[in-house]
């Protein structure tokens, strides 16, 4: 007769959201002695109980007791792996008449069924209304990126250092709740249908004006007080990347036509985190994507103290003019012999204090490149004392270079107004003024408004195509 009893093996507890769930299990026992486990987790075999010959018991299977353990192994204990078990060589097969490539988890093939087989439980990262947000996780040889569906958000960037400790790089939240915070300063997120700031809200297109919403005083910034950052996207999984796409309703936050646009992510082997926009149009209108991380190489929790110590090269000689509302004026201001000048790498706490007029830098560069030239070089940072380097490459022709200057003030620091006091945290920790910095690849901003500023204008039958890649390395 064989016996068969469930309990509670563990929690499960989602690290963005905290929410824990129960991972059941099951055990069998004959009469003989014979026991196995197996648990929810992964359809995994935990336990076999067998006797010995002078009746000792034994456990022989390797495997963990907590679901802790089983999320460190990279040895697959008693899991149920698939789609596919063992190796796919090339990450590469055919089905019928057409080439297949999936995920790369093991150097240049795939292994059990990739980076998130069968052996790992999805994680959901909360919920909007009726709506569930997704979290999907890239895992190469040295780096980790997470990214979810609500305002197709990177949430999450570890890397080593050069000791080989890991932290997490970009500011950021747990839950769902924390990135609705009205402190929440994009983190992360897909800004449009147009990042960067437009004048009084105001474009025109051929003889028609359009009033987009002001949500920065008298401009609009960001898309609007909902922008594509506040939005839930849909998602397709293809291989290693992921497709999230979005529909942007005519007439949406003031901006003329139906817009469709697909975000794709995708983690290499090389440690490169790769972001691909690509939209559409029914009407003429204007669009300039951007994501909006917030990058600190010392860790996302290091503070000014650390990023002062960033050094910062940026591929530009020419800035973008703006008035006191950081605003365009039309005018381009060369860089040499300025604070401006980083196309000589520089300590960012040499420099950060210098800006005219300004906190810290929040400017749009003029990246060097050729009308007809693709992707190219756009900016490098690196922290010297854990050896993190990023550096970014685009086919943008502008890059926003922002110092968290409207970050709250360091109460422990800051003796002036205690309007500028608030709590904004997230990831426990506390993100105080000049605390991660961002490179937003992006068209000039307000260029709907200058005619001497690249296109922005997006018409039917065109793609606007945005490509950016971030490349993470450690130098010793």
């Amino acid at each position: 007769m064989v016996k068969l009893t469930q309990d509670q093996f563990d929690l499960y507890t989602y690290k963005n959201t905290g929410k824990s769930v129960s991972v059941r299990s099951f055990t069998w026992t004959n009469q003989s002695h014979v026991s196995v486990q197996v648990i929810t987790y992964g359809a995994t075999i935990t336990s076999m109980k067998v006797p010995d010959k002078n009746g000792a018991i034994k456990d022989v299977v390797g495997g963990g007791s907590t679901i802790a353990e089983y999320q460190k192994a990279e040895v697959y204990f008693g899991a149920t792996v698939g789609r596919v078990a063992n190796r796919i060589g090339n990450g590469q097969f055919r089905l019928f008449d057409q080439i297949v490539n999936v995920s790369k988890n093991l150097g240049k093939h795939q292994l059990h069924g990739g980076f998130v087989g069968f052996d790992k439980v999805k994680s959901d990262f909360g919920r909007l209304g009726p709506k569930l947000v997704k979290a999907f996780t890239w895992k190469s040889s040295n780096v980790s990126v997470q990214v979810i569906t609500y305002g197709a958000t990177i949430t999450s960037i570890q890397m080593p250092d050069k000791k080989g400790v890991s932290a997490d790089v970009v500011t950021g939240f747990r839950n769902l709740e924390e990135y609705q915070n009205p402190l929440n300063r994009y983190f992360g997120a897909t800004v449009g249908r147009v990042a960067n700031r437009i004048k009084f809200g105001k474009v025109k297109i051929a003889d028609t004006s359009y009033s987009l919403s002001t949500n920065r005083g008298a401009h609009h910034l960001h898309g609007g007080f909902k922008g594509f950052d506040k939005v839930i996207w849909e998602y397709y999984v293809s291989g290693n990347k992921v497709i999230m796409s979005y529909h942007s309703a005519d007439g949406e936050e003031g901006y003329p036509g139906d817009v469709v646009v697909h975000a794709t992510f995708e983690l290499t082997e090389n440690n490169e985190f790769l972001v691909e926009y690509k939209a559409t149009t029914t009407k003429p209108t204007f669009v300039n994507l951007t994501n909006h991380s917030y990058f600190n190489l010392a860790g996302h929790d290091a503070g000014a103290s650390e990023l002062y110590k960033h050094v910062v090269c940026i591929n530009a000689d020419q800035i973008t003019e703006v008035d006191n509302d950081s605003i365009p004026t039309g005018k381009l201001l060369p860089v040499a012999n300025t604070v401006f000048d980083l196309q000589v790498p520089k300590v960012l706490g040499d420099v950060i204090t210098k800006v005219p007029n300004s906190d810290g830098f929040d400017h749009n560069f003029c990246i060097n490149k050729g009308p007809e030239q693709g992707t190219t070089f756009i900016a490098r940072v690196y922290h010297p004392e854990s050896g993190r380097m990023l550096e970014v490459y685009s086919n943008q022709p502008g890059v926003q270079f922002y110092t968290s200057n409207f970050f709250p003030e360091n109460p422990k620091t800051y003796k002036g107004d205690k309007t500028k006091l608030a709590t904004l945290s997230g990831k426990g920790a506390s993100y105080y003024k000049h605390g991660a910095l961002c490179l937003e690849t992006q068209n000039w901003p307000d260029a709907p408004n200058h005619d001497n500023f690249p296109k922005s204008i997006l018409v039917p039958g065109e793609t606007y195509h945005h490509n950016v890649a971030y490349k993470f390395s450690v130098k010793n």
